[in-house]
């Protein structure tokens, strides 16, 4: 009998505890979220722009509380868009297309049809099968054409003068030659240079230039070289 008097007490003790941490734990919960107000609804101040409602809070440091929006109702009628001047943000770039593409400079015409051959032997080279090679000699032949198109238009402008200033400005903005190698040609010391890769330094292992770039002179007789970037096989101003 007493055994039962312990365990019936235990059992009160213990309900005792469970209720008073629920009480604990709603009062503090009611103290972190009161409940609304009616009276401070009408304060409610919504905005359009960033789809919030911005609310009284009882907190001291913030004096409004913000809180999404109600999202409208969804229509199944669908207007088609336009594009326009008053749809378009004032500080968005331009939208580009076909249509209000800058046509390119006069003469570009006479040399359309040798670009487009520089390109499809581009487009032949990249789609080429690469069975047998090794993994340098991968992109040689797109090195190589990158080459001689970049060497077409400099001579055009350097050596022939049959292009203005404004095309060959107009064909250096739209990627028709490499202009970073352009400007070492007209180093001296560099006129002959194959590609960019070959003057880096510091991506040797001894912090040199390519072997292509020593004079033959400086090699012995029987040597061949290939440079492992482009396929070189000497550059030297000298030669």
């Amino acid at each position: 009998m007493w055994r039962l008097i312990i365990v019936w007490d235990w059992c009160r003790q213990k309900r005792s505890g469970i209720i008073e941490s629920f009480c604990l734990r709603r009062r503090r919960r009611r103290h972190n979220h009161p409940p609304a107000d009616p009276h401070r609804e009408a304060d409610q101040r919504p905005s359009a722009s960033l789809g919030v409602v911005a609310r009284h809070s009882p907190s001291r440091s913030s004096p409004f509380t913000f809180s999404a929006a109600h999202p409208k109702p969804f229509t199944t009628c669908r207007q088609p868009f336009v594009a326009s001047s008053q749809t378009q943000s004032p500080n968005m770039p331009p939208i580009r297309s076909s249509r209000n593409r800058k046509p390119p400079p006069d003469g570009f015409e006479d040399i359309e049809d040798t670009l487009l051959e520089f390109s499809n032997k581009l487009k032949d080279a990249e789609n080429a099968s690469h069975e047998g090679k090794k993994k340098h000699e991968m992109v040689w032949p797109v090195f190589q054409i990158t080459h001689q198109r970049s060497k077409y238009i400099y001579d055009l402008y350097y050596e022939k003068e049959a292009i203005s200033k404004q095309l060959y400005e107009w064909l250096l903005k739209n990627n028709y030659a490499d202009k970073n190698l352009i400007a070492k040609w007209k180093k001296q010391g560099y006129e002959k240079l194959c590609c960019l890769r070959c003057i880096q330094t510091k991506e040797t292992n001894f912090n040199s230039t390519c072997i292509c770039r020593v004079p033959r002179k400086q090699l012995k007789e029987d040597q061949v070289i290939q440079c492992v970037n482009c396929g070189c096989r000497g550059c030297g101003s000298s030669d």
